[in-house]
C-alpha cells in the first residue's frame, strides 16, 4: 500500500487508534519525580516569571544544573517548552479563580493535566502513526491495528506516556522524522528536518540519530544535494532554539547543562562526568535482564528484530539498526545506565517504534499474539502500579509491581528492602512522591492525602481506592476499542 492509497477510512481508523491510546494514557497518572518536577518547574518559571531559571521552584527536584547562581533542569529544554503550551492556558484561568499556587492539590492537578497534554497526546500520535506506517508497508488493516496497539500498550511507551519525561515526546518526533524519510513516495526533507530538529531539542541523544537519518535521506533521494540542504534547513529552527537556550541559560550556544549539573550524578573518572567504556553488564541490563531489559518487558520486540531482516527497503532496516546501535552503545557506556527510579531502559525508548516497524514483516501470527499478550500484561502492570520502581528492586515486575497489584503489599520473602515494603502499600498506584517533594514523605506524612494521591488512576475515584477493580474501565476502553476497530477492519478487507 502506498501513501496515495491511504484513504479516508484508513485515516479515520488511525484517528480512532490515537483516541483510544490517548484515553488509556490519560486514565493513568504515574506521578512526580526528579524529571517531571524539573520540567514542570521550568514551564512554571517561563509562564509565571518569564525566566528560564527554576531557582524559585527547584526544592522538589535534584535534576539540576547551576550557572551564575541560578538553577536550571539538567536536560534538553524541549519538553519544558511543550509543557508551556498547556500551562499557559491553565495559569490565567487558575489565577482568575484565586487558586493557591504552590499547594499540593493544584501542583498535582497541573502536573497531571500537562502530562496528559504533552505525553498523552504525543503517545497517541505514535500509535496513530504506527497504523499508517504499517498500512503503507502493505500490512492488512487488522495487522496494522494490532501493531499500533502492541506498540502503544505492549512497550514501556505506555508507562512513559503517563509521566512528564522527555522520552515519549522525543520518540514521537524521531518516529515522524523517520516516516518522512521512508514512508512517502519520495523523501520529504523539510518535514523530516523539522521533526528531527524537534527530537534533538527535546532529547540530546536524538541529535546523532537525526544525523543518521539525514545520511539515509541523502542516500535515498534522487536530488541529494537539494534534499540534504532542505533537511538541514528543516532542522535549523530546532537547532537555533536549542543554541539560544544554551546561550541564555549556560552562557554559550554550545554550553551544555551537563557541565554544571548536580555533582551527585557525575563520575570524576568518566568522560564528561558520565561516559565510560561500554559495559557488558549494562548492555545485558537494558536488553534482557528483568531489571531494566527492553526485551524482558516487551518480548514482542524480539520478533520485530526478526522482521527487520525481512524489511524492504534494506536502507530503512540498516538505518533502524544504526540508530538502535547508537542508543544501545550510549546506554551501555553511561554511568547511570539503569536510569534510577524507572521502568525498563528509559534512555533507549526512541528506538521502540522504529523496531516495532519490523512487526509488519513477521509471519508467525500465533507467536506474535502470545508474545504480544505477555508484553501488554507486563507493561500494564508496570504502568498501573509504579512506572518508577526503585532502583534497589532487581525484578520490578515479579517482586514489586505484581504483588502490589494482587495483594496490595509485597509479601515477606521477596527480595526488596524492608523500608520499601513498609511504605509502598495500599493503592493500585503507589508512587508516593508528592509534587512538592524531592523524595517521598519529606513534607507529607505516610497516609496523608498528598502522598496517597501523588499518583493514581481515574478508576480509583470510582471504585475502592487501591483495588484492582479500578482498572476495569481502562481495560474495557482498550480492548473494547481494539475489538471495535478490528470489526471495522474486517469490513475494509471484504
Amino acid at each position: 500500500m502506498t501513501e496515495e492509497s491511504t484513504g479516508p477510512r484508513e485515516r479515520r481508523i488511525a484517528l480512532a487508534v490515537g483516541i483510544i491510546a490517548f484515553g488509556a494514557y490519560a486514565f493513568f497518572f504515574g506521578g512526580s519525580g526528579f524529571n517531571q518536577n524539573a520540567t514542570l518547574d521550568q514551564a512554571r518559571a517561563i509562564v509565571e516569571q518569564h525566566t528560564l531559571a527554576i531557582t524559585a521552584y527547584a526544592s522538589n527536584t535534584a535534576d539540576l544544573s547551576e550557572h551564575n547562581g541560578q538553577l536550571y533542569p539538567n536536560k534538553a529544554p524541549g519538553t519544558s517548552f511543550l509543557a508551556v503550551i498547556p500551562y499557559a492556558i491553565l495559569y490565567p484561568i487558575e489565577r482568575a479563580a484565586g487558586a493557591a499556587f504552590g499547594t499540593v492539590p493544584l501542583l498535582t492537578l497541573n502536573l497531571y493535566v500537562v502530562t496528559v497534554a504533552v505525553c498523552g497526546t504525543l503517545g497517541a500520535v505514535i500509535a496513530a502513526a504506527m497504523f499508517i506506517a504499517a498500512r503503507r508497508r502493505g500490512a492488512s488493516p487488522r495487522r496494522a491495528i494490532a501493531i499500533s496497539f502492541l506498540t502503544a500498550f505492549g512497550t514501556p511507551l505506555f508507562a512513559y506516556a503517563t509521566m512528564l519525561f522527555l522520552h515519549v515526546p522525543s520518540t514521537a518526533f524521531l518516529l515522524l522524522a523517520h516516516l518522512a524519510v521512508f514512508y512517502a513516495a519520495r523523501p520529504r526533507p523539510v518535514a523530516a528536518g523539522l521533526a528531527a530538529g524537534a527530537a534533538g531539542l527535546t532529547n540530546y541523544l536524538c541529535i546523532p540519530a537525526a544525523l543518521i537519518l539525514g545520511v539515509a535521506l541523502v542516500v535515498r533521494s534522487k536530488n541529494r544535494v537539494r534534499d540534504g540542504l532542505l533537511y538541514a534547513a528543516g532542522g535549523l529552527p530546532g537547532a537555533a532554539l536549542l543554541s539560544w537556550y544554551h546561550y541564555r541559560a549556560f552562557g554559550g550556544p554550545f554550553s551544555l547543562p551537563i557541565e554544571s549539573e548536580n555533582p551527585a550524578f557525575l563520575d570524576k573518572d568518566a568522560f564528561l562526568g558520565i561516559m565510560n567504556m561500554p559495559r557488558a553488564d549494562a548492555l545485558w541490563g537494558v536488553t534482557f535482564s528483568p531489571y531494566r531489559g527492553l526485551f524482558f518487558l516487551s518480548p514482542l520486540l524480539l520478533l520485530a528484530i526478526v522482521g527487520l531482516f525481512r524489511m524492504r527497503p534494506r536502507l530503512e532496516a540498516v538505518t533502524i539498526a544504526a540508530v538502535s546501535a547508537f542508543f544501545l552503545l550510549f546506554n551501555a557506556s553511561f554511568n547511570g545506565w539503569h536510569g534510577g527510579y524507572a521502568i525498563g531502559p528509559r534512555y533507549i525508548t526512541p528506538i521502540i517504534p522504529l523496531l516495532a516497524l519490523g512487526l509488519v514483516y513477521v509471519p508467525w501470527k500465533a507467536v506474535l499474539g502470545l508474545l504480544g499478550a505477555v508484553s501488554m500484561a507486563m507493561n500494564l502492570i508496570a504502568t498501573a502500579v509504579d512506572p518508577q520502581p526503585p532502583d534497589s528492586v532487581m525484578n520490578p515486575i515479579r517482586d514489586y509491581a505484581l504483588p502490589l497489584l494482587v495483594y496490595g503489599a509485597v509479601p515477606e520473602g521477596r527480595p526488596i528492602p524492608d523500608w520499601l515494603r513498609q511504605l509502598y502499600t495500599g493503592n493500585v498506584a503507589v508512587n508516593r512522591v508528592a509534587a512538592d517533594e524531592v523524595l517521598p514523605f519529606r513534607r507529607h506524612e505516610v497516609g496523608s492525602a498528598a502522598s496517597e494521591w501523588a499518583s493514581f488512576n481515574l478508576g480509583e475515584a470510582i471504585f475502592t481506592q487501591g483495588h484492582w477493580t479500578s482498572l476495569l474501565p481502562v481495560l474495557f476502553w482498550m480492548f473494547g476499542g481494539w475489538w471495535w476497530l478490528d470489526r471495522r477492519a474486517r469490513i475494509l478487507t471484504v
